[in-house]
């Protein structure tokens, strides 16, 4: 079954560091904080969903976890 791909809030009015800041935050095309080796850790302390498709922590500390 393939992820639910939330879409990425609009950069429209933003510009400069702000635009450049949330841009940072996304997470590759298809990837999900699920697919994040920090989820375990995230969810635990700031409630961060599954779904989610942008980082809280800045910068961005995506790190894919490793495949079994």
């Amino acid at each position: 079954m393939a992820k639910k791909q939330k879409e990425h809030r609009s950069v429209r009015g933003l510009t400069g560091k702000d635009k450049k800041y949330i841009q940072d935050m996304w997470l590759p095309e298809g990837i999900t904080c699920s697919d994040c080796y920090h989820f375990p850790r995230c969810n635990g302390i700031f409630g961060t969903v599954a779904e989610d498709v942008d980082c809280q922590f800045h910068p961005n500390r995506f790190i894919e976890k490793e495949q079994k």
